[in-house]
This record gives structure tokens, C-alpha cells and sequence, in this order.
């Protein structure tokens, strides 16, 4: 469903270099009726992703941040400063905090 979108774009975007798309930052609180309309559209709609779990926006910003933490962390590990400019943190237990970007991070 979004491939052919995104290809037509595409080939709107590349066809001229003035074409182009412009966003407008309309709150709904305005009470804009073009908002109403796709509200009720995209409520009415029953395409459901084939895949939800791995087509989600949470999923996919998740997979992205643990990738960005495991090779942050694997960069840290193999770093010469570890030890020199920078301090582990231990909780309660004695148990090295690993950092993560979950609940404002460690």
C-alpha cells in the first residue's frame, strides 16, 4: 500500500526540481474540516499491516535505538578511555547500569 504511494511521489518529486511538498502545521483544535474528514477516513479504514509488530512506528523507533545502544556499547567496550574519563555506575546490588534510552535513560 505505501510502496506505490512512495514511488509516486517519487516520481512527482524527480519529474520537475520545483515540484515539491509542502507541510502545514494545522492543530486540531483549529477545527480545520479537511481534519474531521481524514479523522473519519482513517478511522473507517480497515487496512490492517501485515506484520503489525514489525511495521509499527514504536517497533521500528525501538529497533533503532537498541541498535544505536549495541553500538554504542560495543564502542565503549573496546575504547581506550573506559576506566580514564568515564565512571560505571553500579545500583544498590553492586550491578554495573548499562545505559538505555528507556524512562530518560541511566
Amino acid at each position: 500500500m505505501f510502496i506505490p504511494l512512495a514511488s509516486a511521489i517519487k516520481t512527482f518529486l524527480s519529474k520537475d526540481g520545483r515540484n515539491k511538498i509542502r507541510f502545514w502545521y494545522c492543530p486540531s483544535k483549529a477545527e480545520w474540516p479537511k481534519h474531521k474528514l481524514v479523522d473519519d477516513q482513517v478511522k473507517a479504514s480497515s487496512c490492517a499491516p501485515t506484520f503489525p509488530s514489525k511495521e509499527s512506528h514504536s517497533f521500528s523507533r525501538k529497533k533503532e535505538c537498541d541498535n544505536i545502544l549495541h553500538e554504542w556499547q560495543m564502542y565503549f567496550a573496546k575504547s581506550l578511555k573506559k576506566g580514564h574519563y568515564f565512571l560505571k555506575f553500579e545500583d544498590k546490588k553492586e550491578k554495573v547500569i548499562e545505559p538505555t534510552y528507556a524512562k530518560g535513560g541511566s
